[in-house]
């Protein structure tokens, strides 16, 4: 027989609701799904239980997107969400493109650095002119970062005016797009959700939380 500690008990009882829960990834997830599986079965002459709305933040994010598109919201006008994949490769054919990437050897490697890049810069809020000030700090003295960060802001004018040109969409970006429609109050939240597992998400994931 399973022991559950009371906070567990607490969102396993709220899990067997109907509550939706949030997690910060898969395997947290898949943890809580384990755990209420045990709670549903240490129970007697239980036979049936309901699906549990126990999600990854990255899947109820696409999920809400996928919403909001089909009822024509004007925040996301007939844009294709790109997968990671997609992305991967899309980068890649910017820098093997451009003129700062089209000597490296290892444009595969390059282009996967270059995508967790820019979605950390979205993730942390930092302004491109925050980056830009950066690159222009003793650009009398020429180094490797200030070379690396050319690039990398040569490389994300080019990803972003060619996403915007066929209408495609990144997941960091869905999720910049979905705050602001969270606080106005336009997308259709349950009567309770619960969070697992958040410790320090980075400002974006907050400001969502926190909406």
């Amino acid at each position: 027989m399973p022991s559950f500690s009371d906070s567990d008990l607490t969102l396993l009882t709220a899990i067997d609701a109907g509550c939706l829960v949030l997690t910060p990834n898969h395997r947290t997830s898949s943890q809580l799904l384990d755990q209420y599986g045990e709670f549903v079965r240490s129970q007697q002459n239980r036979t049936i239980c309901p699906t549990p709305n126990i999600f990854p933040v990255d899947i109820w994010i696409r999920q809400q997107f996928n919403i909001l598109l089909e009822d024509g919201y004007d925040a996301f006008p007939a844009l294709t969400l790109l997968e990671s994949s997609q992305e991967k490769l899309l980068w890649q054919q910017v820098i093997s493109q451009s003129d700062s990437g089209g000597h490296l050897l290892n444009q595969s490697s390059t282009a996967r650095a270059v995508q967790e890049a820019w979605s950390l810069v979205h993730l942390w809020r930092i302004e491109r002119k925050e980056l830009q000030a950066y690159s222009s700090v003793h650009t009398s003295q020429k180094n490797r970062l200030n070379d690396d960060l050319g690039a990398f802001l040569e490389w994300s004018d080019s990803f972003t005016a060619f996403c915007e040109k066929k209408s495609l969409i990144t997941l960091v970006q869905v999720l910049e797009r979905l705050i602001p429609v969270v606080i106005k109050g336009d997308l259709e939240l349950p009567a309770k959700l619960l969070l697992a597992g958040f410790q320090q998400p980075p400002p974006l994931y907050q400001a969502l939380l926190d909406a």
